[in-house]
Formats: C-alpha cells, structure tokens, sequence
C-alpha cells in the first residue's frame, strides 16, 4: 500500500472512531486525538522521503546562503557567472535549484531531527534570479565585494547570514515520480540546503525548504 494510501485508510478509520463515540466531551477528545494522529501521520510521511546528498561540504565561521548572481551586490559586473565562479571554488558551493526562480526559508531545529519539525525556528530566508543557490563563507566574498554587507542589509529576503558556523552542509535532492492530468510522468525535484555541526560552540542544524515561488 502506498504511503499516501496508508495515511488516508488510518485517517478515515479515526474519523469512525469519533463518529461512534457521539458522547459530548469523549467525542471531542477523540476528535482532537484524531487530528493530532493525523499530523503525526503527515510528518511522519515527509520523514519517508529519500534524499540524495549531491553536494557536501565543511565549513567554519560566517556562512550565507543565496543565487550566486547576487554575490556582486552593488557590484553590477558584466559577468556575473565569471565574478563568482573562484569565490565558490574557495569557499563554498554551488547547485542549480532543480525548480527554476524560488523563494526558500530557513530553520532551525535540533540536530537530532530528520526533519524539520513544526516549531522550528525561522532564522532567514533567501531566493533565486537565476535558478541557481550557493553556499559561501561570507569572508571570501568580502575579499572580492568589500560592500556586500550593504546590499545584504537592504536585500535580507535574498540572502540567509548564519554567523559562526562550524561543520558540514549538504545539497539534498528528493526525486518523486508524478503524472500530469492528462497521464503524461514526470519527476518532480525538491531541493534542499542542510547543515549540522555548531554555532557559537553550541549544537546547531539548519535547514532549507521552498515556500514560495
């Protein structure tokens, strides 16, 4: 049985349960349990999915996470790609978005969650213009852009700044297999950002998700 059948099958079988139970406050309370199991049950199938790690690596101290075309800020180079391909190879990262333009926000949980949970903190957020995200230690864009700061203080939905950041971060994918109305398949990507590692000296992960076009 499909996962999304599971879920559904064990959702209707509650909503049974609390229409047998048409005993005033009993009935409410297993009304709510029901619903509680039901976003157990969603959470639990977000935590069924397989992600690939297409991209890793390590890194200390300043870290932002954004499209690359923005690491010329005020800059405005004439070739972007050619302005932050060496920033990259020095410290950082780099993906397409596997979605095109997006808008994504970033939280952060405890690291022993494999996935992001409900009351996760937001601590950015971060987009796209060119349909590509890089992960960066902020110092070795300085070099190149000494006025980067400003731009990132008046541009805070494009770039996520997470400061004194020590271990690895990833580039997950998760491919599932869809059909468009008409029965035609195709695979829908998702791509996300991870670290774990510490903060400060302190336990820390983050996470990535789109939440926005």
């Amino acid at each position: 049985m499909e996962n999304k059948e599971l879920l559904t099958t064990i959702h209707d079988f509650l909503g049974k349960v609390v229409r047998v139970r048409q005993d005033g406050d009993m009935c409410i309370e297993a009304s709510k349990l029901a619903d509680k199991v039901w976003d157990v049950l969603q959470m639990d199938k977000e935590s069924l999915k397989s992600w690939e790690t297409i991209a890793e690596r390590k890194f200390e101290g300043d870290i932002i996470i954004t499209d690359p075309c923005y690491l010329d800020g005020y800059l405005k180079v004439d070739d972007w790609k050619a302005f932050v391909t060496p920033i990259i190879a020095e410290g950082g990262m780099m993906s397409r978005t596997c979605c095109g333009d997006w808008g994504c926000t970033t939280y952060e949980f405890p690291n022993y969650c494999i996935i992001i949970p409900k009351d996760a903190k937001i601590i950015g957020k971060f987009c796209a213009d060119a349909g590509m995200v890089c992960v960066v230690e902020l110092d070795k864009v300085l070099a190149k852009n000494p006025n980067f700061k400003d731009w990132i203080a008046q541009h805070d939905t494009c770039v996520t700044v997470i400061k004194g950041f020590s271990g690895y971060v990833k580039f997950l994918k998760h491919t599932e297999k869809k059909t468009f109305g008409d029965g035609t398949p195709y695979d829908s990507i998702e791509l996300r950002v991870r670290g774990e590692g510490t903060k400060d000296g302190q336990p820390f992960c983050f996470e990535t998700k789109q939440t926005s076009m």
